[in-house]
């Protein structure tokens, strides 16, 4: 009708696709995460442990972002390898998940670091940034569609962290989240056990 009327411009026609692809990609994403959390509750989604080098993994999500964020936005602190019995895809989800969040969440100014480490007989990786911090509403954080109080204004559907938690479980590990004690912003750490000799 836009179009009869003579009010659908190339300017008018590229909003609206973009809107439309944005709409299209938010779509996908929620029944991706709807659909992941199926599995998982239903036990339908099996950990193919091998082993993993936790570098590698955390570089490999980081350079995912060098395309659209400033450079050296991501750090990784690590030293040459740590390696656990883990399933690669499911733990990049999880490193993914936390680098973006971390991204989303502080200013575009601010640094994000990845840390990896032995941890006993496991391993952690640690994801810290200076952005607003966890807020009072950090406790459902790790809940379906948990989010801070502080976040209204980013979007976001809460779903990322639980289906994290739900895999970093289901590697026997655990996932946490704290306010960084020198200042602005969080800290989220996964502790992984079974480090093994690369």
């Amino acid at each position: 009708r836009a179009r009869s009327l003579g009010r659908l411009d190339d300017a008018r026609l590229d909003a609206g696709l973009g809107r439309l692809i944005t709409a299209a990609d938010r779509l996908g994403t929620l029944v991706d995460e709807l659909l992941d959390i199926t599995r998982l509750t239903a036990d339908d989604a099996p950990i193919d442990a091998r082993p993993v080098d936790l570098v590698s993994l955390a570089q490999e999500a980081i350079d995912r972002y060098a395309e659209v964020e400033r450079p050296g936005r991501v750090r990784l602190d690590a030293p040459d390898g740590v390696t656990v019995a883990g399933d690669a895809s499911r733990l990049d989800q999880v490193i993914t998940n936390l680098v973006d969040n971390a991204l989303k969440f502080s200013d575009p100014s601010s640094e994000v670091i990845v840390a990896v480490r032995r941890a006993g007989d496991g391993a952690e990786v640690e994801v810290s940034d200076r952005g607003r911090g966890l807020g009072p509403g950090a406790a459902p954080l790790f809940e379906a569609f948990g989010r801070g109080e502080n976040v209204d204004d980013v979007p976001g559907l809460g779903l990322g962290l639980h289906i994290s938690r739900q895999i970093v479980e289901r590697h026997r590990g655990t996932i946490r989240a704290e306010a960084r004690e020198d200042g602005p912003g969080a800290r989220f750490t996964v502790t992984l056990p079974h480090a093994v000799e690369a």
